[in-house]
């Protein structure tokens, strides 16, 4: 895990490395996982990969530099599309543009000490799944290509693409654009499970089962249509679940 901190001003970097340090320890880990910035190029000089375990807290407004937070989180966003982005500001009115690069978060300077440790955490544990303790709880897929390593419980659903060959995987923080067919997904992991012949869902991302409209709702709101075969089998997972 890396997670990379851009502050201008020496103050608010000491609270934020402070809140991070504090959120971090509940996890077991300390700042050795932290590099903070106050130049935004050389935070772009000390990413070395593209994984699903970083973070990025940038604040939004870089005084005396031509490239800004925003640019940064787009620079960082069209390399890494898994990639944590957290943006720490007092800088409201660029709300839309930060939500514009799937943003997690959008934490205002303003916020008492514990509402603001409160949002740190929160973006910190976004890399800490859930009972995620093996190789078990992952998505794996790996091709010549392409590599997709990420918890299970960031994976929504994988669904058809308009392009041929191509699928898209919906996972909590952005939408993602593979090279392959949804039929390559159905034995990759006990906890997906084709639906309908478009969609293949994450079963412990159902929150209700719609028996007579034939859907599945996830823990986002978003709802999924599943086939008459398949609504009595996904009604029972969901069921066992809870046992």
């Amino acid at each position: 895990m890396k997670i990379y901190l851009l502050e201008d001003n020496s103050i608010q970097m000491g609270r934020l490395e402070e809140a991070v340090a504090h959120e971090l320890k509940s996890f077991g880990k300390d700042l050795s996982c932290v590099q903070s910035f106050d130049k935004p190029d050389q935070l772009l000089s000390a990413i070395t990969s593209n994984t699903s375990d970083q973070i990025f807290f940038l604040d939004i407004e870089i005084k005396g530099e031509d490239k800004k937070g925003l640019d940064i989180a787009k620079i960082v966003r069209q390399n890494n599309p898994y990639a944590i982005i957290a943006f720490v500001t007092t800088h409201i009115e660029f709300m839309p543009q930060a939500f514009g690069v799937t943003a997690y978060k959008y934490i205002n300077k303003t916020l008492d000490e514990a509402s603001f440790r409160k949002e740190i955490g929160e973006t910190i544990a976004q890399v800490f799944p859930i009972n995620a303790t093996t190789t078990d709880e992952f998505f794996l897929y790996k091709t010549e290509s392409q590599l997709i390593n990420l918890p299970m419980d960031q994976i929504l659903y994988l669904s058809t693409s308009d392009i041929k060959h191509h699928v898209h995987l919906q996972t909590i923080h952005t939408l993602m654009d593979i090279r392959a067919n949804l039929a390559d997904f159905k034995k990759i992991h006990k906890k997906l499970y084709p639906c309908h012949r478009s969609y293949i869902v994450n079963t412990d991302m159902i929150i209700s089962v719609n028996k007579t409209n034939y859907e599945a709702t996830l823990i986002n709101g978003q709802v999924l249509p599943v086939s008459r075969m398949k609504i009595g089998k996904i009604a029972q997972i969901v069921e066992e679940r809870g046992r």
